[in-house]
């Protein structure tokens, strides 16, 4: 399947709020903190203009359809620190490399723009995160999440390239 990543756009929001609901939906029932009014507001935070405002991309499909979406920012009482959230794919795509593909892009963006200091990520996919250089810190058995850590180190990537 070949699919493109690009910057959300506020003609997506529709598309990526229903991802995004859909993809944390137990049972049909809609956690609280992922009601589609609270990602909207969310997702549309992003046309924000500032240092810690955040950024969403998206998966699209070569016929323009939205099958993915995934966003990062820096944490604004953690210096150095950046987080992965919201990271969604549509049912009928999974296990096709979307995911990861969004994982990767924004670990480039986040790069890109350090080279020191962390990343965080809560996951079900621990594999895929340890594959990419993050280390389980802590795990929630409750809700089966991992908190992963990625540390950036600009002498360390130097020396891998």
């Amino acid at each position: 399947m070949i699919f493109t990543l690009r910057p959300l756009r506020d003609t997506d929001l529709t598309d990526a709020t229903a991802i995004t609901v859909a993809n944390f939906s137990i049972d049909g029932n809609t956690l609280s903190q992922y009601a589609a009014p609270r990602v909207r507001e969310r997702l549309t935070s992003s046309f924000r203009h500032h240092e810690y405002a955040p950024r969403f991309l998206v998966a699209v499909k070569e016929d323009g359809a939205i099958i993915g979406v995934a966003g990062w920012g820096k944490l604004e009482f953690a210096s150095r620190t950046w987080g992965l959230f919201l990271s969604s794919v549509s049912r009928d795509y999974r296990g096709q490399g979307v995911g990861t593909a969004l994982v990767r892009e924004r670990l480039r963006q986040i790069e890109q723009e350090t080279q020191k200091g962390r990343i965080l990520v809560s996951t079900r996919h621990r594999k895929r995160f340890e594959k990419l250089g993050f280390r389980s810190v802590d795990y929630d058995e409750e809700l089966s999440l991992h908190l992963m850590l990625k540390n950036l180190d600009a002498s360390r990537s130097r020396r891998a390239r």
